[in-house]
């Protein structure tokens, strides 16, 4: 379940970027998730009071989501075909590409995060 969270170092710079919605896990200090689930089932996890190396953990769809409500922009991972290396994934927010060529389409979606957190 690990793929459905933001990675560390894109939820410490969403953190740092004003992000404190609550998310069903954290990062602790050593930069792992949470395993035994407290945060899930007894509260939310929010970035308020936690220190600096803690994170709240954004499911990809939060993150995505905050974009669009808080910043009015729109992340959009697209499949394409190339007939030499085969399928890519980039991504584009009106008609502006944020990301190049990527190998997989969760590539594509953490460059354009971490594009669309520069642009903020």
């Amino acid at each position: 379940m690990e793929h459905l969270f933001l990675p560390y170092e894109l939820a410490i710079i969403a953190k740092q970027k004003g992000f404190n919605e609550p998310c069903i896990n954290c990062y602790n200090a050593d930069k792992t998730l949470m395993q035994d689930g407290w945060y899930s089932t007894k509260r939310p996890c929010y970035n308020d009071g936690l220190i600096e190396e803690c994170s709240s953990a954004p499911l990809y769809q939060q993150i995505t989501d905050w974009f669009r409500e808080k910043h009015n922009f729109n992340i959009a991972i697209l499949k394409g075909e190339d007939t030499i290396t085969g399928e890519f994934y980039y991504c584009y927010d009106g008609g502006k590409h944020l990301t190049k060529r990527c190998k997989g389409y969760y590539e594509a979606l953490n460059k354009a995060i971490e594009e669309a957190f520069k642009l903020i």
